[in-house]
């Protein structure tokens, strides 16, 4: 399930129906924010991964 999860958080694509979403619910997002959000978001499950122990 993580997997799935970061292959769509990689694309933009998915970073454009979430803005696309948001703006239908009224919620305005700067467009040049929508990158550097997903970028943060990629980041922070880099992060996690990182902190993860998986009994190895």
């Amino acid at each position: 399930m993580n997997e799935v999860i970061k292959q769509y958080a990689r694309q933009p694509s998915t970073w454009r129906g979430l803005a696309l979403l948001l703006a239908a619910f009224g919620v305005v997002v700067d467009p040049g924010l929508i990158e550097q959000i997903g970028v943060g978001v990629v980041g922070l499950i880099g992060l996690v991964e990182l902190a993860k122990n998986e009994g190895k």
